[in-house]
């Protein structure tokens, strides 16, 4: 499974410092890439539908995340607060990982 996570915006934007991140659960230890599998199956990732448009001049982020898993894929983009809390959980631990690599 390939993610493609990215996130913009924040109070501390530095838009040279939020390249997009590219996670191959493969390359990952067996523990994140269970969790990052079960997270994506949790939220429904393949069959939901976000693309939400940046709000501006509210220290929002917005994450844009893509995810190929065979012959499935989708790409979603949602800003802050994120309500569907499956998702929320998928982006934390997105963002945790990211910071990893």
């Amino acid at each position: 499974m390939l993610i493609e996570f990215k996130s913009d915006g924040g109070i501390a934007y530095f838009p040279g410092l939020n390249r997009s991140k590219l996670i191959n659960t493969d390359s990952l230890n067996n523990e994140d890439s269970m969790k990052a599998r079960e997270l994506v199956h949790r939220c429904r990732f393949f069959s939901i539908s976000y693309n939400e448009v940046p709000q501006r001049g509210a220290d929002r982020k917005t994450y844009t995340i893509s995810v190929t898993d065979g012959d499935n894929k989708n790409t979603v983009r949602v800003s802050d607060p994120i309500e569907d809390e499956a998702l929320g959980e998928l982006i934390g631990f997105l963002n945790k990982l990211s910071k990893k690599i």
